[in-house]
């Protein structure tokens, strides 16, 4: 979910490995909505997987990039129940992604509950949220500072926090059954601000990090080691909370 209608806000495309790696053990061609698409990186991804893909967005500007890349984009307020249920119809889906969209929500529980009637039954939902209580926020609060920034857990259009168990508790809450809770690592990403005022800032364009080189480099022999450092102690050690859940049938 990207947000440009702030004019500071340099968007930096990003593939959320945390949820590509869900897809991995599925069937594929599986049909799935991603919620929030942006322009539609992750969903190309997961297309090129071998899935059909959905995505929803309200942006304008991202839709344009969204056409071509993933196989239908609607462009509908994704709070809009109205504008949904209209665009999707009749179509139910395989598997419902929100991947960094529901921390932007004031409302997430309600959202899951309306999006459930869009899944067949035994659907999948993946969901990516920020950990409130990494490593990093952690030592922040001890030291008593709580200052909002342009991405991270404290990105300043956030307006819900979660941890792992909160996260669990709104996904079956809302009607899920949870199968396997992951996280995406936060050790060498910490630095990531720092890597996009200095080192990008954005000339190549908002695929100017994960189209360079050492980003190539870093997924290849880095990212693996990370992860497996950060399964040690997820709650501390990861960045994003990843939810696999399936929809319970009444």
């Amino acid at each position: 979910m990207i947000h440009l209608n702030q004019q500071n806000y340099a968007y930096f495309e990003e593939i959320n490995e945390g949820i590509i790696r869900q897809f991995k053990n599925l069937p594929k061609g599986l049909t799935t909505l991603d919620v929030g698409c942006g322009y539609g990186a992750l969903g190309e991804q997961i297309q090129n997987l071998g899935f059909t893909v959905w995505g929803i967005e309200r942006s304008r500007v991202a839709m344009e990039k969204c056409k071509g890349r993933i196989a239908h984009s609607i462009e509908a307020d994704i709070l809009s129940e109205a504008e949904v249920s209209h665009a999707i119809a009749d179509q139910r889906f395989d598997v419902i992604i929100f991947s960094d969209v529901l921390e932007h929500l004031y409302d997430p529980f309600s959202i899951l509950k309306n999006y459930s009637k869009y899944l067949k039954p035994g659907g999948r939902l993946l969901i990516s949220l920020p950990n409130a209580l990494n490593w990093e926020m952690r030592i922040r609060l001890f030291f008593g500072s709580f200052e909002y920034q342009d991405t991270g857990a404290l990105d300043r259009t956030h307006l819900r926090f979660f941890t792992f168990r909160t996260a669990r508790r709104l996904v079956e809450a809302a009607g899920f059954k949870v199968n396997r809770i992951d996280c995406t690592p936060y050790l060498i990403r910490a630095i990531l601000p720092i890597i996009k005022k200095t080192v990008f800032k954005n000339d190549g364009g908002a695929r100017a990090i994960i189209d360079s080189p050492s980003y190539r480099f870093y997924a290849k022999f880095i990212y693996p080691i990370e992860r497996l450092i950060a399964s040690i102690w997820k709650p501390l050690l990861g960045e994003r909370i990843i939810i696999n859940a399936t929809r319970i049938e009444n």
